[in-house]
């Protein structure tokens, strides 16, 4: 049966590590875009309580990296990388859902070869690229992010200390003028937390892709091909099951490529 109508135990971040409920709705919060305060007002607890929460959770990955953190949370299945996919991406995949419905799947349609089903599904990733790219080209100069903001982001992400972002970017009072690059990444990344500005920087090209990136999006694009001609044919499944698993198959592409973007190993970050 495809994985579409499986369900996921989401209690474990891993084989040692369990989450207790408000650990468990921090992450997903978190992931979603909202900042500390903002968690804290949602779930209507205060400050001193949702550090210890942010804490605990820091304590139990034993690192205080939150890309590495929320990783390891959707490989474990703790969150459900699809939920977090933007409305873009999601027609995106509803379009290139009908379209090799359409073409594969109707009686009397064209037989299904493995290499047209790649080019369909690579097709839709670089669509999905290019609407995300055409949506920030569209902002005015002023919305966009400045290459000393750019620059900003990508020291950010290697994880490098302030003290050295400072150094890199020659800037004087440090601290003041850090504190005013991440308000105005933040707003022109739409984003309220630095998981969230990696991910769209990630997604409009705006950090470098890591080296085995080319390698990782074929393999993804042939697993998700081997699952589609699965779904070909489970000739018992009705043809709505059928449209909702191709949609989830291509969601789910989407996300694994975009993960192995920006998951890299420390060493190809430094």
């Amino acid at each position: 049966m495809p994985k579409t109508f499986k369900l996921r135990k989401t209690k474990k971040a891993s084989k040692n590590i369990i989450l207790n409920h408000l650990e468990l709705f921090y992450l997903r919060l978190y992931a979603h875009g909202l900042n500390t305060n903002e968690i804290a007002d949602f779930l209507d607890v205060d400050q001193i309580k949702i550090n210890q929460t942010r804490h605990s959770i820091v304590t139990k990955y034993n690192t205080k990296n939150w890309v590495k953190i929320l990783a390891k949370a959707f490989e474990n299945n703790v969150l459900q990388q699809q939920d977090f996919i933007s409305t873009i991406i999601k027609q995106i995949a509803l379009q290139h859902t009908q379209l090799i419905y359409d073409q594969y799947f109707l009686p009397n349609s064209v037989s299904l070869t493995t290499k047209e089903l790649k080019q369909k599904i690579i097709a839709f990733y670089y669509m999905c690229e290019l609407k995300l790219n055409d949506e920030y080209d569209k902002k005015q100069n002023d919305q966009k992010l400045t290459s000393q903001e750019l620059r900003f982001v990508k020291l950010k992400y290697r994880n490098l200390s302030p003290e050295t972002i400072s150094k890199r970017l020659n800037i004087n009072h440090s601290e003041e003028k850090q504190r005013s690059l991440k308000r105005s990444v933040f707003k022109k990344l739409e984003a309220n937390n630095w998981y969230n500005v990696f991910k769209k920087a990630m997604q409009l090209n705006l950090l470098d892709a890591p080296k085995n990136h080319s390698i990782n999006l074929e393999s993804e694009v042939v697993a998700c091909c081997s699952k589609i001609i699965r779904i070909y044919n489970l000739k018992r499944l009705l043809d709505s099951e059928k449209k909702l698993s191709i949609y989830n198959e291509l969601l789910e592409f989407y996300t694994n490529v975009e993960f192995s973007k920006l998951i890299t190993n420390e060493e190809e970050r430094v």
